[in-house]
Formats: structure tokens, C-alpha cells, sequence
């Protein structure tokens, strides 16, 4: 688990012509990305990473 780690990167533009997503598609990804994070990690809403 120490060397998992969580990428947004895909499905975001990496070119100038970019990916047809509006801002709240963006949004709600990288809401899964932090859901997914407290989950695994067991982060809470508003709060640090544990050291």
C-alpha cells in the first residue's frame, strides 16, 4: 500500500486540442480520485494525510 498510488491523469487533455470535457466532468473525476484516496488510504473530508 506504501507504493499505490493515484493518477487523474487520464482523460484529461495532454494535447493543445484537449478532451471534450466540460469543467463539471473534470470536477466529478477528480471527486472520484479523492473518494478513492480516503477509501484506501482512510483520509477524511478536510483533513491532512497521515505522517
Amino acid at each position: 500500500m506504501e507504493q499505490l498510488a493515484l493518477s487523474p491523469q487520464c482523460g484529461f487533455a495532454s494535447t493543445s486540442q484537449g478532451n471534450l470535457l466540460t469543467v463539471e466532468d473534470q470536477r466529478r473525476k477528480l471527486e472520484l480520485v479523492a473518494e478513492t484516496a480516503r477509501l484506501v488510504w482512510g483520509w477524511r473530508r478536510n483533513t491532512a494525510p497521515r505522517a
